[in-house]
């Protein structure tokens, strides 16, 4: 993850993941903009905004098979970065989830997919991170 300060008290987060799995690769993008009511984006109490895509798809000969969600929400963190640079980031809150997966048919089979799970739901968002600043 990568926290990039705007302002003494704004920043924005990035951060993205994937798997090795040939198989079955998934991956994921993310980012938070944290507004700091008390202290600095060093230490202090901040309120923020996070947003963040998934996916992942697999081939099985004439079919694949696919699921992605998006989620958003809301949430009041805590950060301290130490002197020498190691970093305690703790948030929490809630968010909404939006998932769906299912299956595409190639044209050899006609083409078209089917979604047989798509869902909306109001989920807790929570993390702890550890780590080292610069």
């Amino acid at each position: 993850m990568g926290e990039f300060n705007l302002a003494r008290r704004v920043s924005l987060a990035l951060a993205g993941s994937t798997t090795l799995d040939a198989e079955f690769p998934a991956h994921a993008v993310w980012a938070q903009f944290r507004v700091y009511v008390l202290g600095s984006t060093q230490h202090g109490l901040d309120l923020g905004l996070q947003a963040g895509y998934g996916w992942t798809e697999a081939s099985l000969g004439p079919l694949s098979v696919f699921a992605d969600g998006i989620a958003a929400g809301a949430f009041l963190g805590y950060k301290y970065v130490a002197p020498v640079g190691f970093t305690v980031d703790l948030q929490g809150g809630a968010q909404a989830v939006h998932r769906r997966a299912g299956v595409r048919l190639d044209d050899s089979l006609g083409g078209g997919s089917l979604s047989f799970w798509d869902e909306l739901e109001w989920r807790p968002l929570m993390r702890a991170n550890l780590g080292w600043s610069m």
